[in-house]
């Protein structure tokens, strides 16, 4: 037997713990010297009984396991899988907001057509016939998805019907900017939508600066005003909270007001990058800086009772970018690997009308065969590459950034935090 390399130990003042970043195991060892042996990969003072307990977790592995084979085949099992279908489907480009740092296209904004509502449907349907897939899970994305609701009524009623008959699991959520949920809310159980995500950019003062609507309306209360509707309707609700150099403390803001509700959403954080205009004058936070702040505003939710993740969660590929079964589909019914790449047509690498005709082949297959998180030295050696595979496909291609998991400046003070919880 031999201890995982993805262990990583802490010492709290007399607490001991071991985590396990492949598994997502957390042991309590009692005794320093069973602490220290098992730090220096000395198993000789360890009984069999703490042992067969240890290798339940993970903690330790049989001395021929090797690892990174099982890491990268359970990362090729998850990206050619054909059980599962994965749509992110930007119905309209059009939006009722202006942000400024919106990487997405305000140049004509189109919405789907019949002829590509069609497409989409018979596009399932065919797949279904493929693969006999058993999980088709639905993104809607603007724009703003609410700008065309008639295009996601037509697609869903007839998907409803594709369910019934070919009997697979349907999940579907929307990503919107929520000023005008209120206007449909009813509408949501026509597309059995099940998770909404909401983002915000701080609290009021800030949120107002960067998302305001077309007519320069401030838009905070009555996002604020919508998503309590959706917790009234018992909707999972995730809201992004975006963070840069500028809107840190009202992190904290934020979550006083979500602490004084009732019913409360799921709370993340989001760092804010420099996807083209993304970042005004060097207030995108780099990546140690994210995590610093995100520990610090993660500890403070879990002190106010915001529900937040600590741990990381597993994943063995990143996105629908590296899954062979994951398809972007525009208003004009091009394909793409990522949702950065809506609109820029020359980032398509087909069209749903004729989907199996590839128009593109390295647009397709760049992240699909991408292995960066085996041949980079850095990631074979990182005890977190379990949970991060590389970090986003995307940017790793396109910007030349490698942006680790943020847990990973911080791992000790999240699991520690996560233990106290526990106690």
């Amino acid at each position: 037997m031999k201890c995982s390399s993805y262990n990583k130990y802490i010492q709290k003042d007399d607490k001991l713990f071991i985590y396990n970043y492949f598994t997502g195991s957390i042991v309590e060892i009692e005794n320093i010297n069973h602490f220290n042996a098992l730090k220096n990969n000395d198993l000789n003072s360890i009984s069999e009984q703490l042992k067969a307990n240890l290798e339940d977790q993970g903690i330790i592995i049989d001395k021929q396991f090797n690892e990174t084979n099982e890491l990268k085949f359970s990362n090729l099992l998850a990206r050619y899988s054909s059980d599962t279908l994965g749509l992110t489907i930007v119905n309209t480009l059009k939006c009722n907001f202006k942000c400024p740092y919106c990487y997405e296209s305000r140049s004509n904004p189109s919405s789907m057509s019949i002829e590509i509502q069609n497409a989409v449907i018979d596009f399932v349907k065919n797949k279904w016939k493929e693969s006999k897939f058993s999980n088709l899970f639905i993104t809607f994305l603007g724009g703003e998805v609410f700008k065309d609701v008639g295009s996601i009524d037509y697609i869903m009623d007839n998907i409803s019907k594709a369910q019934t008959e070919y009997n697979f699991n349907l999940s579907c959520s929307l990503i919107t900017n929520g000023f005008e949920i209120d206007r449909y809310l009813d509408r949501l159980d026509r597309w059995m939508i099940k998770d909404v995500q909401i983002t915000f950019d701080g609290d009021e003062t800030n949120h107002n600066i960067t998302r305001y609507d077309k007519n320069n309306t401030p838009s905070f209360h009555k996002i604020f005003s919508n998503m309590l509707l959706l917790l009234d309707k018992n909707i999972d609700l995730a809201i992004r909270l975006n963070l840069t150099t500028e809107n840190i403390e009202d992190g904290y803001l934020f979550i006083d007001r979500l602490n004084k509700l009732d019913k409360k959403p799921y709370l993340y954080f989001g760092h804010v990058k420099n996807y083209g205009n993304s970042c005004n004058s060097g207030n995108c936070l780099s990546r140690s800086d994210f995590s610093n702040v995100h520990y610090k505003l993660t500890a403070y939710a879990v002190k106010n009772e915001v529900p937040c993740s600590i741990l990381p969660n597993l994943h063995w590929n990143h996105c629908v970018a590296d899954t062979i079964n994951g398809y972007v589909i525009d208003p004009d019914g091009y394909l793409y690997k990522c949702w950065h790449y809506v609109g820029k047509k020359e980032r398509s690498f087909a069209n749903v009308k004729e989907y199996q005709k590839i128009t593109n082949k390295e647009n397709f297959y760049r992240f699909l065969i991408d292995e960066n998180y085996l041949t980079d030295d850095g990631c074979k050696k990182c005890e977190c590459l379990p949970i991060c595979m590389g970090a986003c496909p995307m940017e790793r291609h396109d910007l030349g950034n490698k942006n680790c998991t943020h847990f990973k400046y911080n791992a000790e003070k999240y699991i520690e935090l996560y233990c106290e919880q526990k106690v």
